[in-house]
């Protein structure tokens, strides 16, 4: 395991280490690659902070990866957030860099629900562009 895979594992778990501060969402995005089911913290805090992870589907067992992501909101509006943010694509072959960047739309009168489209670079074997669209779910804050 390398010391850049180590720090962000490490680094996603102390930004996740306090539930009583964050505001938990999930998630589930499709693309041509496969879909991703996701956890991610809105942090309190660090307001435009937003660790997760995430998990592929559609593969056979052996064929998951994980992807810890820390995603920064650069637009916070009402309706919609912009997003940035860098990660890592983590399986047995490949392990290498992600930045995603996505819009999170507020179309319903209930603001837990959103529409998520994401378009992710991932660097394995020169450069893959994936494009996604999911549903996101925030629950209520206490």
């Amino acid at each position: 395991m390398t010391y850049f895979r180590l720090f962000l594992i490490g680094i996603f778990f102390i930004f996740c280490n306090n539930r009583a501060t964050a505001q938990l969402n999930i998630g589930y995005n499709h693309s041509n690659i496969g879909s991703l089911v996701s956890v991610n913290y809105q942090l309190k805090k660090f307001n435009r902070f937003e660790p997760g992870l995430r998990l592929s589907l559609d593969n056979y067992v052996e064929d998951l990866h994980l992807e810890p992501v820390l995603q920064f909101q650069i637009i916070q509006k009402q309706d919609y957030v912009f997003y940035a943010g860098a990660g890592m694509w983590l399986d047995g072959f490949n392990n290498t860099l992600i930045l995603p960047l996505g819009l999170n739309f507020v179309p319903f009168s209930n603001k837990q629900f959103q529409i998520n489209t994401e378009v992710t670079p991932i660097f394995i074997d020169g450069m893959i562009l994936r494009g996604s669209i999911g549903i996101k779910y925030q629950f209520a804050s206490k």
